[in-house]
């Protein structure tokens, strides 16, 4: 009667197992592809707020100016020279005069910059078919319109201030991921600090 029980249980518990470990890979797939499209967006989000903070001076939490920046605005591109001047004779042991002068040589479409800048070491663009529209909206929740949490602002720093910027999901697919997490690389996705002058992302950690 044992041997009996235990030849049709064998076949339940091996199916059980099969279906749990195939669950668990499949759950690892699905998060390897969701944290890869989660980053691409930072990845953008990075690029945008660069090009932003290169032609106002600061970085900006508002998804509205970014994305109408990315759209419309544009990205000066200036040449840095140095003008060394020789002062007279009787004021020679002050050294010679130094001017730094910035010159305007062109301007590009912030989106057309973006675009150029992005592209790998192949010359190949990082980011295909990019939609500004999409910048702020986390890409698994896109059709619910959830956004990344954005925040930008200045940070004190040895007696000067600094502009700091951070972009989080805040819907990771990995429940592993826990944002009071004790390693960086393991609290959710994120790019840039507001304790410390960093846009580095924490997948890059």
């Amino acid at each position: 009667m044992i041997t009996l029980f235990t030849y049709f249980l064998v076949p339940v518990f091996g199916y059980m197992l099969y279906n749990s470990i195939n669950g668990t890979i499949q759950e690892a797939e699905n998060i390897k592809v969701s944290e890869a499209k989660v980053i691409r967006r930072l990845k953008e989000i990075r690029a945008a707020e660069k090009g932003f903070h290169s032609v106002y001076g600061r970085y900006t939490s508002d998804w509205d100016s970014l994305i109408n920046f990315v759209k419309t605005g544009r990205i000066f591109n200036y040449e840095i020279r140095e003008i060394i001047t020789q002062r007279p004779a009787k004021d020679a042991y002050k050294g010679d005069s130094v001017r730094i002068e910035r010159i305007l040589k062109d301007s590009v479409l912030a989106i057309v910059q973006l675009y150029e800048s992005a592209k790998n070491s192949k010359g190949d663009p990082e980011f295909p078919n990019f939609n500004p529209d999409k910048l702020s909206l986390i890409p698994d929740y896109e059709t619910e319109g959830k956004k990344f949490k954005i925040t930008a602002g200045k940070l004190e720093k040895n007696g000067n201030f600094v502009d700091v910027v951070e972009v989080i999901d805040i819907l990771p697919l990995d429940k592993t991921r826990k944002e009071d997490h004790k390693i960086r690389k393991r609290t959710f996705l994120r790019f840039g600090s507001m304790e410390e002058a960093s846009i580095s992302g924490n997948w890059e950690d």
